[in-house]
Order: C-alpha cells, then sequence, then structure tokens
C-alpha cells in the first residue's frame, strides 16, 4: 500500500515536471515569436525609412536640377537680350551716321546751288 501511493507519488511528480516542461516550452516559443514579430516590424520600419530617405533624396536632386534649369534658361534670355540690345544700338549708331551723312551730302548739295547761284547772279 505504501509502496503503491509512492510509486503514485512518483508518477503525480513525473506528471507535474512534464507539464511545468511543457509550459515553459510553450512560453519560451511564445516569447521567441514576440521577439521575431518586434524584429519584422523593426526591419520593416527601417525599410520604410530608407524608402523615404531616398524619396527625399531624389525630390531634392530634382529641385536642384529644375534650379539649374530655370538659372540656366534665364542666363540664356539675358543672354539674349544683350544681343538683342547691342545690335539695336548699332542699328541705331549706323542710322544715325547715315543721317548725318545725309544731312552733310544736302549741305554740301545746298552750298553747290548757292555757289551757282552766285555765279549766275555774278554774270549778269
Amino acid at each position: 500500500q505504501i509502496q503503491v501511493q509512492i510509486e503514485e507519488r512518483e508518477q503525480q511528480r513525473q506528471l507535474d515536471l512534464e507539464r511545468k516542461d511543457q509550459e515553459t516550452q510553450a512560453m519560451r516559443d511564445y516569447l521567441q515569436r514576440l521577439q521575431q514579430e518586434d524584429m519584422d516590424t523593426l526591419i520593416k520600419k527601417k525599410q520604410t525609412q530608407n524608402q523615404l530617405m531616398e524619396e527625399v533624396a531624389k525630390c531634392n536632386q530634382e529641385m536642384q536640377r529644375q534650379k539649374m534649369l530655370v538659372k540656366e534658361r534665364e542666363k540664356q534670355e539675358d543672354l539674349k537680350m544683350m544681343d538683342y540690345l547691342k545690335e539695336k544700338a548699332k542699328r541705331e549708331e549706323e542710322l544715325q551716321k547715315e543721317l548725318e551723312a545725309q544731312k552733310a551730302e544736302k549741305e554740301l548739295e545746298i552750298a553747290r546751288l548757292r555757289a551757282q547761284q552766285e555765279r549766275a547772279k555774278d554774270k549778269q
């Protein structure tokens, strides 16, 4: 009878130990899953941050490119304007010279005609 009780207690103790081991293993598995989920979440967050950083960098590069294009366009427009103003000044100068030459020519013609009239008067 005592031997049976000892054996039953031993069996119960073995069952308790097995149950405890199973619970401990289940808890370890659960904690490991949680840790893996945390790691996966952290990795995804890091990837998302990296993607955002890349997008920001691309946007910044595009903005710089657009700025440079605008600057270059403005520079070209300024050069065109300067060329136009130089050409205009050149044309105006040539026109002024031509007008002055015409005026001088007219003055010479008038002087010639006056001289001719004076000679005609003197002959009379």
